[in-house]
């Protein structure tokens, strides 16, 4: 900025020094310095309507200042925790998949699980699971259900007998087993023919399994006497059927006392008939 030269006052202002030398600016009341130039910033991009309530500045919630948001999350590693979350997400699913084929074994190994504790009745019988057996077939045309064939597992618990009657190759099933605790099974629904009673016959009438409900008992079979909730379970479970069908008291027969020839079978052994009888007619 230039100065003013140094200029000498009159004599007359000796008295306050022998010469003052002033030195100040110009002063031009009406001199403006030029305006720093404009930073070269991209233009903002215009915001679509759903956007133009946020700061235009801010640019939130798509940009930081003028920075994206992914770009400045690469930069400060947030992406490290999602990431590590990623990845951990990706080797459960395929943990999983790998095995998905051994739990499907192991599960198809075990059978259905007999998950009755709750006693809550499924059906019209008072089942309460219903694990249908591929072991069956139609009933002849024209017959009419009039008997009970009362059988011993000769297994130790409800699940052997589900899983021997699921299994096709043992082509043996029957309509409803009942386990020591009184739960009751439905395998076969009563409509259909269940094969329970092999070559049997009643009363000089061959098949039994065709005009038959079978009932097995879960038991040994070696004469361990039957639990009191199977008895009640039992005579239940046929009040149940004799409203759909007529099944008298003297066609309740164990599996010894139809199958052929005589002595083939002897189950139930110790199943005490007299009070089955006597819990029906109460």
């Amino acid at each position: 900025m230039p100065y003013r030269q140094e200029t000498a006052l009159p004599s007359s202002a000796a008295t306050r020094g022998d010469r003052i030398r002033r030195s100040t600016p110009a002063f031009t009341p009406y001199r403006q310095d030029p305006a720093p130039a404009a930073p070269d910033l991209p233009p903002c991009p215009a915001r679509p309507p759903w956007q133009a309530r946020w700061p235009q500045r801010a640019g939130w919630p798509w940009r930081i200042g003028w920075k994206p948001v992914w770009k400045s999350a690469l930069e400060r590693g947030a992406w490290k925790r999602p990431a590590a979350v990623l990845v951990c997400l990706i080797m459960f699913a395929v943990g999983r998949m790998a095995c998905a084929p051994h739990r499907q074994e192991a599960a198809a190994a075990a059978g259905p699980s007999l998950n009755h504790s709750a006693g809550i009745p499924l059906d019209e019988y008072g089942a309460v699971a219903l694990i249908p057996s591929p072991n069956y077939n139609a009933r002849p045309a024209g017959t009419i259900v009039n008997c009970v064939v009362l059988h011993a597992t000769a297994t130790a618990t409800g699940q052997e007998a589900v899983n021997s009657f699921l299994n096709p190759k043992s082509e043996t099933s029957s309509h409803f087993i009942i386990d020591r605790n009184g739960a009751v099974i439905e395998m076969v629904p009563p409509e259909r023919r269940a094969w329970h009673a092999g070559v049997s016959a009643l009363d000089g009438v061959a098949d039994v399994n065709s005009y038959s409900v079978g009932i097995e008992l879960v038991d040994h079979n070696d004469g361990e006497p039957y639990s009191d909730a199977q008895y009640v379970a039992t005579a239940a479970l046929i009040r149940r059927l004799r409203m759909h069908y007529d099944i008298p008291d003297a066609r309740i027969v164990s599996h010894a006392a139809v199958a052929l020839p005589p002595g083939r079978k002897t189950d139930p052994v110790g199943f005490d008939f007299a009070r089955l009888y006597t819990a029906l007619r109460s």
